[in-house]
């Protein structure tokens, strides 16, 4: 009898689209301390309507306006939610996945705004990374830039983690 979680969970080692014989040897997103950084500041902002009431609650007009003002509250916290589900969904869906026949980039822009970018390893000519910046080389996060022989001259990947060994993992893929 099959699994029952395996029913329904994907494989780590497979997407959609892959090619026949296509093995994935990394995926990558962008590091995790630019998740965590937006985390923060939606925890922190989530003190404003507590911090605001402490100023208001003395002032006798602010009982007249006290729904209303929990009323906005409520929408408020809607909102930060909604953002704390965009930036994850966001950070979780914009991956870069190095096979050993091709290298793909799939950027999620919005909710309902998809751009896949692929790159055959026989066309890649140049591959860079940098990392700019104390925090950059402290966290080990940078950019990568692959220049091809197509019509796209060349594909950027912000904020990778580990962007030199990226860069060594596609020279060994086109070696």
């Amino acid at each position: 009898m099959p699994n029952v979680f395996s029913l329904f969970s994907a494989s780590h080692n497979s997407f959609r689209g892959q090619l026949p014989n296509e093995n994935v040897i990394l995926v990558k997103r962008r590091h995790w301390i630019f998740l965590a950084l937006t985390m923060v500041m939606l925890f922190l902002f989530c003190f404003l309507p507590l911090a605001i009431y402490a100023l208001l609650f003395k002032f006798a007009w602010f009982l007249n306006f006290i729904d209303l003002f929990w009323f906005l509250t409520a929408l408020y916290f809607l909102f930060l939610w909604f953002l704390l589900f965009y930036n994850l969904t966001m950070y979780l869906l914009n991956i870069f996945i190095l096979t050993n026949k091709r290298v793909i980039k799939k950027d999620q822009l919005g909710f309902f705004n998809y751009q896949e970018s692929i790159l055959e390893l026989n066309k890649i000519q140049d591959v860079s990374a940098w990392q700019k910046g104390v925090f950059s080389n402290l966290l080990n996060y940078g950019d990568l830039e692959i220049q091809t022989a197509g019509s796209q001259n060349k594909f950027t990947f912000l904020r990778l983690s580990n962007p030199k060994k990226v860069k060594d993992l596609i020279y060994n893929q086109t070696i």
